[in-house]
């Protein structure tokens, strides 16, 4: 029970406590903007960036992304870096279900 604990609250500080950082990298920039311009065009199948089509990166971190800023019905950093921390603390747990 307390590895669980310990496991969860490593996750939060790892990938869910953002504090004030603002995306830093490019990379989180960029499928922050093409997600919420998916959202905001209603258009899920073709991805634009800077009005252009965009067709670099997997079409799952988009839509995820682009889900995640329409549910929250804000542009913050918060709904562009949640999808990935879930998937994260999703692979850690998978990790622990399989050595314990």
């Amino acid at each position: 029970m307390i590895s669980l604990v310990g496991l969860g609250l490593l996750c939060w500080l790892a990938f869910f406590n953002t504090g004030t950082l603002s995306l830093m990298d490019k990379t989180e920039a960029l499928f922050r903007e093409v997600g919420h311009q998916r959202c905001c065009a209603n258009d899920w199948f073709t991805p634009y960036w800077n009005n252009e089509l965009f067709f670099v990166l997997s079409v799952w971190g988009y839509w995820m992304v682009g889900f995640s800023v329409s549910e929250s019905s804000s542009c913050s950093e918060w709904a562009a870096r949640l999808p990935v921390a879930l998937a994260a603390s999703s692979v850690v747990c998978k990790l622990a279900w399989l050595l314990l």
